[in-house]
């Protein structure tokens, strides 16, 4: 799966809050009853999260676009246990930097693994306040984010209903073998669909914002589908938690950090530059850099749909075609995309540089490629001598400078 050419403004769009499109469910016999009756499920579930003092379960929300060309995908997994008033443990998974969150009821910790770095903030009086600090409001700011953290707020229903004009019951589904009410809400823009089994407990949810997706695809021929799913895996609520839940135990070795920025970077001038294996985007190739100790190395990491990437490719692949004959390698390295996209956009574009491809993400990870572009300049000794993070014009002339040096001084 993949982002194409154009489309990461829609991305940032539907992850902003828009379109949560899941498969319909079986829908079984039974005429759905007036408004008051989706009112009652609303009620029931409201009710089960707003009275629960404790509860476990799981989030995740996947993030789908699909154009003529290809489709790619957003996951976030939240793995999630609290105990109000303040007490909370989450696992979080987004893209390739897994984050373990605590609050003890004392103290908020972040931990990144890739980085081993972990931040320490006096704990918030309340579990909402807990979901407004970093890194958690940010991953869940957006489409059907707010909705999971009101579920645990003070007033779950005031939440679910803000804006809504009109509710619908849709009927009496099932939802993988659960039975569930269904129930449809009406904004000025937008649908949301809940599925509410008989405990009052969300299983899945679905948010619509037609009105988005019709200017979106308007503006962008290519766009086909936009899929958000939320599915919730709901497990126990009033249980009982031991004390380490929510406790925090760094690694040995990690890092204190400073702030959230501090948390998130990760520091490579003047360190070793990890070592990696990627197939390469010409058939049979395999680059590996370890291979290439006593050569100045450019890592170019980019992608297809990154249109500040577009920009700056151009800038190095001059850099590339001006140093072809010295002790040099320049490795594209693609983030994400499918081997025919990424194929068929380096033929478009002219590039003849050498492309790898990480698949999955986790070689940008380790490089600190939170945002692309992210280009890093290794010396002969296979340290880490520049880090240059997104783009601006004439990157390419102080890349060439930097390497120049790096090549005379070796």
């Amino acid at each position: 799966m993949m982002k194409t050419a154009g489309t990461v403004g829609l991305l940032a769009l539907f992850c902003a809050g828009t379109a949560f499109v899941l498969p319909a469910c079986g829908q079984e016999a039974g005429a759905p009853e007036g408004p008051g009756r989706a009112e009652a499920v609303l009620r029931r579930l409201a009710t089960c999260y707003r009275d629960a003092q404790s509860y476990r379960g799981r989030f995740t929300l996947a993030t789908r676009i699909t154009t003529t060309q290809a489709e790619q995908e957003l996951e976030i997994v939240l793995e999630l246990a609290w105990q109000r008033p303040n007490k909370l443990s989450a696992q979080v998974q987004a893209g390739v930097m897994p984050l373990e969150v605590r609050c003890d009821g004392q103290a908020y910790f972040v931990y990144v693994e890739v980085t081993n770095k972990f931040l320490e903030r006096p704990a918030p009086e309340s579990l909402a306040d807990v979901f407004e600090l970093e890194p958690l409001n940010s991953l869940l700011a957006g489409g059907l984010g707010p909705m999971v953290v009101g579920l645990f707020g003070q007033d779950p229903y005031a939440a679910l209903t803000e804006g809504v004009e009109r509710m619908e019951p849709v009927g009496a589904e099932q939802v993988a073998g659960t039975p569930a009410e269904h129930v449809r809400l009406h904004a000025a823009r937008t649908r949301m669909d809940l599925w509410v089994d008989e405990a009052g407990r969300l299983l899945q949810a679905r948010l619509d914002p037609w009105q988005a997706i019709a200017r979106a695809k308007a503006a962008n021929p290519e766009l086909q589908e936009v899929t958000i799913e939320l599915v919730h895996e709901p497990g126990t609520t009033d249980e009982a938690f031991p004390a380490e839940t929510f406790a925090f135990r760094p690694p040995e070795d990690a890092e204190r950090a400073d702030d959230f920025q501090d948390l998130m970077a990760v520091e490579l001038a003047g360190k070793l530059a990890p070592d990696f294996t990627l197939e390469g985007l010409a058939e049979g190739t395999v680059w590996r850099l370890s291979e290439h100790r006593g050569k100045v190395v450019l890592l170019d990491f980019w992608a297809t749909w990154c249109g500040p990437c577009r920009a700056e490719l151009p800038e190095l692949q001059k850099v590339y075609e001006g140093l072809a004959d010295e002790a040099f390698l320049m490795l594209a390295v693609n983030v994400g995309d499918q081997r025919a996209a990424a194929a068929s956009f380096v033929e478009q574009e002219g590039l003849t540089m050498p492309v790898a491809l990480d698949s999955d993400g986790l070689v940008a990870a380790r490089y600190g490629a939170s945002a692309i572009p992210h280009t890093v300049i290794i010396g002969r000794d296979g340290v880490v001598a520049e880090v240059h993070s997104g783009y601006r014009p004439g990157v390419g002339q102080a890349i060439r400078r930097e390497i120049d040096a790096l090549l005379k001084a070796e």
